[in-house]
């Protein structure tokens, strides 16, 4: 097994914010164990999709998507913490 950081984006988010539902995306890095890169990305995404702050998007029309942008292979004894959520809200069409 072994360890990566995965950073990923997501867009679409229906979130609330001071009292509105607004959509929103971010960027957040997460650390998995994991056999290979495609199964990292995997875990990490499904990582956030379990989020509890970003449940809720069942009713989203907006189709909220997570994307992995870079997988990094991390030496076996770095341990780092996964990153907070950098939110940004999204322009309404």
């Amino acid at each position: 097994m072994n360890n990566y950081a995965v950073f990923l984006e997501g867009n679409n988010f229906l979130l609330d914010a001071e009292g509105v539902r607004k959509h929103f995306g971010f960027f957040v890095t997460k650390r998995v164990v994991a056999s290979s890169e495609v199964e990292a990305g995997k875990m990490a995404t499904q990582a956030v999709w379990d989020d509890p702050i970003l449940s809720g998007q069942g009713s989203n029309p907006f189709a909220p998507s997570v994307v992995v942008k870079v997988i990094h292979e991390l030496f076996k004894s770095n341990k780092m913490n996964d990153t907070q959520y950098s939110f940004f809200e999204m322009e309404e069409e």
